[in-house]
């Protein structure tokens, strides 16, 4: 929680012009820059206001909060409905770049290339405007295309990135107004998740959802386009291509069971994550690393065992996707070959290719993957929503809101016959409490362990509900809590918390809080590091910080609950004359306490017991009244000893079984480390003239990798999840997949080669028998071509028999002779062969793949968990919690479900670009445009390839103030 201001980067888009936008040239400064060196996070620009988690958060809120609105009408409010309204109107119009792109770019210019083929394949004679302005329109579609796609998917993406900060914003101040009640229901394991996992997954799942519109739509064109050229057989590849679509939609179905089943595995190892880091010093001190290993590894298993069912039918998904191109032409040319009885030519293999191509990627990947994305999205909303919806602390502020800022004079507080309870319809944890503290005043409430103390603060602040009574405040309150807490920041940082530098006032706070001396042996002073990145301070110096928080803030009233109770006599009297008694004597203040001896200095001391006021007097009033104020000294050694653990551990809070994974039996944390947390304390407190080591834990940045991944980390997670026989059978099924897949479309022009080649026979030879033929002696024949050319009459009889040829000019040729030289029942069975051997190594492939990827991710994590379990102390020191349970959660959740999926794509993109790359080199000369593209890609790529480390550096504050904000 740094307070200091970051150096300021204006972004480039924000002034950039139309032309810029459009060919995205405001951001070739960063592309340059990255091909130069490593980006750093100082050259990332500034988020444009428009996209602000202000801007985006407040406009989410308002919808929000209209949905509340209709909760008190005794509607259900619905989180899905405010984003629509929220975000609704800016996607809808990006979302026309798609339609324009699947339901015009693609449809029309594979039409016009038809045209082209069917011209240079001398089946169509086409005139010089027609040919050069198919060729013209076939560039201005492709243009058209690279920026309708650009455009849209930047927009989509900025849509999700608005998503996922407005959403952030919605739970994190949502989190800030839990009631105590509320935060009994939940985990800080559980806020984590949605703020890493669940919103990460609206980056995604927008960019699809308008597939949902222009799928049908594209689909329905194609139709009518395919009709023209290949008749019924349209309706039956496109009936094949339907049939995907309820398949597709049950496995969406299935993903999202198992979506809920992983994320509610998943909340509950990042909550025994967080408990296990946070009290990591003690389970050292221990031994205790292999029972907790083993209540980790048991949530691991069954959460990778959801996940490779998930895998399991992705890999399913994946295989049927990838066969579906193949199935759906077989299906379409076996009803035009034998059903239809049409030809099948180069011009229409092309279009049906091109077009159901297009359809299938619409209709079998991007459709689905929006139904699937869409409703883990909706799922993600309703758990942000069943958060959102948790009792929240009460607004009614005891507060006078009409003087916010009186006079010193008019300050105080007045209780009158207070009745308040965390429970609603539950027992009353204050009965009948009446009191007045007016400026100038001191009030001590004493009292046993749980008899209300921290309560009645709390009904002060507003964080107890008031069942009956009044509680008024008037006045600017300051509150130091019964738990000190530091953040990760300096010293100087901790006590000042956001407000005006006074530097006069900051050392006043810090010599009445007996900080002077403890910053002066601090190797840094007030600029050392402290927190979870930083030096570990006892129990008494963080009480002695947390005290001086409440002092420094510019306040009438301050609430100090329990700050003696930590530090040893001596301080403690410090504290009291110079700081309580000294520094606030003009205030009002309530002093919740045990430190009898202190007792005479205050002005009024309420006692209390289970929660019921039994005396409220002076000092002198009570002990004439009777009431023994030192039997209480035994209930007070005793919880002094808890709160001593409390404070140096926060292990206190993990809840281990009754037996361990050893056999152990568990016993209270707090039970075991008494006079080990009073020793450490006191160790701390009493130092007077020895230096802190200078070589101590300061305050560590995060590392991260620079430039491209190195080749030893791919190679490193594929030995994690594979053996050598593993990796030698993927190898070869990616080989003969790929092969296979390539050779099915060999096949396929081979067969649509003879087709054609029977095609032109046939015309040619209705011709030559419509045409007088003479046999001049030298064998030379002089026809009467019509129209067809020498050359293109000859291409076509070269593999024609020669008994054709030997003739006389009365023989009347039969075109069955050119017709037999086509077995198409040959040539479909081989070609649907193919497909059937693709989808099986298709199959097999995708399961071992993903099944590599399983055993990988639970191998990483169960190697880091270990690794961070074997750490010194030293490393949690320096390392705040949540950047340590960052790694846990949002990055085991990218190699978990984002991971398998990019990789299994890469490695097919690799593969099919090295096999089509043969073919084409092997058919075409190099064109120098391919040396432009692949600069470009160089230029870019760079800049990429230092990108993601840095964001993952990024993303860590976000799940350390959560922690900070729930603890």
């Amino acid at each position: 929680m740094d307070f200091e201001q970051t150096k300021e980067n204006p972004n480039p888009w924000t002034n950039a012009n139309f032309f810029s936008r459009l060919f995205f040239w405001w951001l070739n400064p960063t592309f340059i820059k990255g091909r130069k060196g490593n980006l750093k996070l100082g050259d990332i620009y500034d988020c444009p206001d428009v996209d602000s988690s202000e801007n985006v958060g407040e406009k989410m809120i308002k919808e929000w909060e209209k949905e509340l609105k209709k909760q008190k009408e005794g509607k259900s409010p619905s989180l899905v409905r405010a984003t629509i309204r929220t975000f609704g109107p800016f996607y809808c119009l990006n979302g026309i770049y798609t339609l324009i792109e699947e339901c015009f770019i693609h449809v029309v210019q594979p039409i016009f290339l038809g045209y082209l083929i069917e011209h240079f394949s001398r089946m169509r004679t086409l005139t010089n405007d027609y040919l050069y302005g198919y060729t013209a329109a076939v560039c201005i579609l492709a243009a058209m295309f690279v920026f309708t796609h650009h455009k849209y998917f930047f927009g989509a993406q900025r849509t999700g990135m608005r998503l996922r900060i407005a959403c952030c914003t919605l739970v994190y101040r949502k989190a800030l107004k839990l009631s105590q009640y509320a935060l009994s229901r939940t985990t800080v394991g559980q806020m984590v998740n949605l703020l890493s996992n669940d919103v990460n997954r609206f980056d995604q799942s927008v960019v699809y959802l308008p597939y949902l519109i222009a799928g049908p739509l594209q689909t329905a064109i194609i139709i009518v386009v395919l009709w023209q050229h290949i008749d019924l057989a349209s309706l039956a590849g496109v009936s094949v291509l339907l049939l995907y679509i309820p398949f597709q939609g049950l496995m969406g179905k299935l993903f999202s069971k198992l979506r809920m089943k992983t994320a509610a595995l998943t909340d509950e190892r990042i909550r025994l994550m967080n408990e296990i880091i946070g009290g990591m010093r003690v389970i050292k001190m221990y031994g205790w690393e292999f029972p907790f290993a083993n209540l980790v590894d048991s949530i691991r298993r069954k959460e990778v065992t959801k996940i490779r069912h998930t895998s399991i039918l992705r890999g399913l998904n994946l295989a049927v996707f990838f066969i579906s191109s193949k199935l759906i032409l077989l299906v379409a040319f076996v009803v035009f070959v034998l059903g239809v009885k049409g030809d099948l030519t180069p011009e229409k293999v092309f279009v049906c290719m091109s077009l159901f191509n297009n359809l299938r990627l619409s209709m079998t990947l991007f459709f689905p993957y929006a139904i699937a994305q869409g409703a883990e999205s909706i799922i993600s909303l309703k758990r942000i929503q069943k958060f959102l919806l948790l009792e929240e602390q009460q607004e009614t502020s005891h507060l006078d809101v009409s003087n916010l800022r009186p006079k010193l004079s008019q300050c105080g507080i007045w209780m009158q016959k207070v009745i308040a309870s965390w429970d609603k319809g539950g027992e009353s944890t204050l009965r009948n409490v009446t009191l007045t503290v007016k400026p100038g005043e001191l009030l001590a409430i004493v009292g046993p362990v749980g008899c209300g103390k921290t309560s009645l603060l709390m009904s002060i602040l507003g964080e107890l509900p008031i069942v009956s009574g009044e509680v008024k405040v008037r006045g600017k309150v300051a509150y130091a809590s019964q738990e000190p807490w530091v953040f990760g920041g300096s010293v100087k940082q901790n006590v000042i918390f956001g407000s005006a530098f006074d530097e006069n006032k900051y050392k006043t706070v810090l010599n009445v809080c007996a900080l002077d001396k403890d910053i002066e042996l601090f190797p840094y002073g007030d600029q050392t590091a402290v927190g979870e990145r930083g030096v570990s301070l006892s129990g008494g110096q963080k009480a002695r910080v947390n005290l001086a928080r409440a002092m420094y803030f510019d306040a009438d009233i301050f609430l100090l609950d329990d700050p003696l109770s930590a530090v040893d006599s001596a301080v403690s009297k410090h504290l009291f004359e110079k700081c309580i008694n000294g520094y606030l004597k003009d205030k009002v203040r309530i002093l919740a306490t045990h430190q009898i001896q202190f007792l005479k200095g205050a002005s009024q001391i309420l006692v209390l017991k289970e929660g019921k006021c039994l005396a409220l007097g002076t000092y002198d009033q009570l002990t004439e009244s009777g009431v023994d104020l030192g039997s209480m000294l035994e209930d007070y050694e005793n919880e002094r000893r808890q709160r001593l653990c409390s404070m140096n551990s926060t292990a206190s809070n993990i809840s281990l079984p009754d037996e361990l994974g050893d056999g152990t039996t568990a016993v209270p944390l707090y039970e075991s480390t008494l006079s080990l947390s009073s020793s450490v304390s006191a160790g701390y407190d009493d130092i007077e003239g020895e230096k802190i080591n200078d070589k101590g834990p300061k305050g560590v940045e995060e590392m991260k990798t620079q430039g491209a991944v190195k080749l030893k980390v791919y190679i490193d997670y594929i030995k994690s999840g594979a053996g050598l026989f593993l990796r030698i059978v993927l190898f070869l099924s990616y080989i003969a997949t790929q092969v296979l897949f390539s050779g099915s479309d060999f096949w396929l022009t081979a067969w649509t080669n003879l087709e054609q080649r029977k095609y032109n026979v046939k015309d040619c030879w209705a011709a030559v028998n419509r045409t007088k033929a003479d046999l001049n002696e030298t064998g030379q024949y002089n026809f009467t071509y019509g129209v067809f050319d020498r050359d293109f009459f000859y291409m076509n009889f070269a593999n024609v028999s020669e008994g054709c040829f030997k003739a006389t000019s009365n023989y009347r040729i039969d075109e069955a002779e050119a017709a037999s030289r086509v077995n198409t029942p040959y040539h479909l069975s081989v070609y649907a062969g193919l497909v059937l051997i693709v989808f099986l190594l298709s199959l097999m492939r995708t399961t071992c793949f993903f099944h590599m990827c399983m055993k990988a991710s639970r191998n990483l994590h169960n190697k880091m968990f270990r690794c961070v379990l074997r750490s010194p102390v030293s490393f949690f020191d320096s390392n705040p919690v949540g950047r340590v349970l960052n790694r846990f959660s949002k990055d085991v959740g990218v190699i978990d479900e984002t991971m398998p999926m990019a990789a299994i794509d890469a490695v097919i993109a690799m593969f099919l670009t090295d096999v089509r790359g043969i073919w084409a080199s092997s058919t075409m000369s190099f064109h120098p445009l391919l040396l432009t593209a692949s600069r470009s890609s160089v230029l870019c790529s760079a800049s990429f390839a230092s990108w993601p480390s840095s964001n993952l550096c990024c993303s860590y504050p976000l799940s350390s103030s959560a922690l900070h904000s729930s603890s």
